[in-house]
């Protein structure tokens, strides 16, 4: 990602890459509340798709853990 106006993007092609593999939807999004998740369409898409959105303490060690969760699901 070179910047964080490619995050809308880069989820929606995570979203449909996880719940294609796992078979399963994506049912909530954690984020620290930065401006590149709360964007009106970010918000719409979210809503349109059931995906609840909560904000969390941003550098909080235990949301880093699932952060790299996360990440290893991507390179499935």
């Amino acid at each position: 990602m070179q910047s964080k106006d490619e995050v809308f993007e880069i989820f929606k092609s995570f979203k449909l890459s996880v719940e294609k593999k796992l078979e399963i939807q994506i049912k909530i999004l954690r984020s620290d509340g930065g401006g590149e998740y709360t964007s009106n369409v970010f918000e719409s898409f979210c809503k349109e798709n059931g995906i609840k959105q909560e904000a969390t303490t941003p550098y909080a060690t235990q949301h880093n853990v699932l952060a790299q969760r996360i990440r290893n699901l991507q390179n499935l």
